[in-house]
């Protein structure tokens, strides 16, 4: 049985996104989906892999705004990306 948990409903959207770690690496990225809360972020063969749990900061990059850095945590790894949660 398939159960959805998700809190809420997912856009499919690319949005180019820059990525980092508490270690202070980032890397460029883009996202396959989008909600309230989170997002699934995709991640290439050669860039860093996260761990579930791991926190992480996204930011959105556009050349005609500039957004802030949200924190998320890494709740699902499958072999496309990344679903994370973003935190307060």
């Amino acid at each position: 049985m398939n159960v959805n948990r998700r809190e809420s409903q997912r856009t499919s959207i690319v949005v180019d996104v820059q990525v980092g770690d508490v270690d202070k690496q980032s890397w460029k990225t883009r996202t396959k989906d989008v909600s309230d809360t989170g997002a699934f972020v995709l991640f290439t063969r050669n860039q860093k892999k996260v761990s579930q749990g791991e926190t992480i900061w996204l930011q959105v990059q556009n050349n005609t705004i500039e957004s802030r850095r949200v924190a998320a945590e890494v709740v699902r790894i499958d072999s496309l990306g990344a679903g994370i949660r973003f935190r307060d």
